[in-house]
């Protein structure tokens, strides 16, 4: 009888802290949910971004882990800073969705063909530039080879 007791209350322990932690995808391992804020146009994203690049994306140079999921890490040629300064070349982390049960892709994947994108970076202490969210981080270039006026219809854009 006590043995159920203990085990009962270790299952309702577990189930307590998974509650309190965010999404879980096993009774140890959490993830934190993100809810990401919205931006109404291209050019609210670049106010809202510590930095605002325009280049192209040259490969998938790598991954690290964010909130408790994957995130790939991509080397961008810089043509030019936008906002802010910095190198001819970065690194930049694709800022994953959280808790989705079927991630979506990811948009800097959905552009690696694009002559030229727009990136809308913040700088994060733990992982260095990242785009500012996982679905309006990254969008084609305007027809003047700069910021677009509206969302692109692509994975990152609404």
């Amino acid at each position: 009888m006590r043995r159920r007791r203990v085990l009962n209350g270790l299952v309702v322990g577990v189930l307590v802290v998974a509650a309190l932690t965010g999404c879980t995808a096993g009774p140890f391992e959490s993830h934190t949910c993100v809810d990401w804020v919205s931006f109404d146009s291209p050019a609210d994203a670049a106010e809202g971004a510590d930095a605002v690049v325009a280049g192209r994306l040259v490969e998938q140079s790598g991954s690290t882990t964010m909130y408790g999921e994957a995130a790939p890490r991509w080397t961008i040629a810089v043509d030019e800073w936008v906002e802010g300064d910095g190198d001819e070349e970065i690194e930049v982390v694709s800022t994953p969705a959280t808790c989705e049960a079927s991630p979506p892709p990811d948009p800097f994947a959905a552009l690696q063909d694009a002559d030229r994108v727009i990136v809308f970076l913040h700088d994060d202490p733990d992982v260095g530039w990242r785009s500012i969210t996982p679905w309006q981080g990254i969008v084609p270039a305007g027809p003047d080879g700069g910021l677009p006026e509206v969302w692109s219809s692509t994975p990152t854009g609404e």
